[in-house]
C-alpha cells in the first residue's frame, strides 16, 4: 500500500543522562518529533523505555525494537555477541554516557539510507 509508513522503534532509559532521548520523545507526544520531521510523513516513531542496556540490546536481538540509546558496554557486548550482524554502533550521544544502536536494517534499507538524517 502506497500510504502505509514505516514504523521505527526506539529504545531508551527515562533518566536525566540520557536527557536528549526525553526531549526527543516529548517533542514526539508534542507532535514536533525531531526524528519525524527529518524522516518525512512516511515514518511513524514509536517509542519504548527500558531500565538497563541489557534489555535494550535484547530488544534489538529480538526486533522488539530498531534502535537505542545505551551505555558503552552493553553496545560493544551486543555488537561482540552478534560478530556485528545484529546491532550496529552508529553514534556517541553524549560525552562518555551512550551510543545509538540499530539493527543492520530498517524497513528494508540499509541503515546508512535509513539515517541520513542530518539537515
Amino acid at each position: 500500500m502506497a500510504d502505509e509508513k514505516t514504523v521505527i522503534r526506539i529504545g531508551h532509559f527515562s533518566n536525566m543522562t540520557r536527557v536528549h532521548v526525553l526531549v526527543g520523545h516529548n517533542l514526539s507526544r508534542q507532535g514536533k518529533g525531531w526524528f519525524e520531521s527529518r524522516l518525512g510523513q512516511g515514518v511513524e516513531i514509536q517509542w519504548f523505555t527500558y531500565n538497563a542496556g541489557p534489555s535494550a540490546m535484547e530488544a534489538i536481538f529480538a526486533r522488539t525494537i530498531e534502535l537505542s540509546y545505551v551505555g558503552p558496554g552493553p553496545a560493544l557486548n551486543a555488537y561482540a555477541k552478534s560478530q556485528g550482524e545484529e546491532a550496529r554502533i552508529i553514534a556517541g550521544a553524549t560525552k562518555g554516557g551512550s551510543a545509538l544502536v540499530v539493527q543492520t536494517a530498517i524497513g528494508g534499507r540499509r541503515i546508512v539510507q535509513a539515517f541520513e538524517i542530518a539537515p
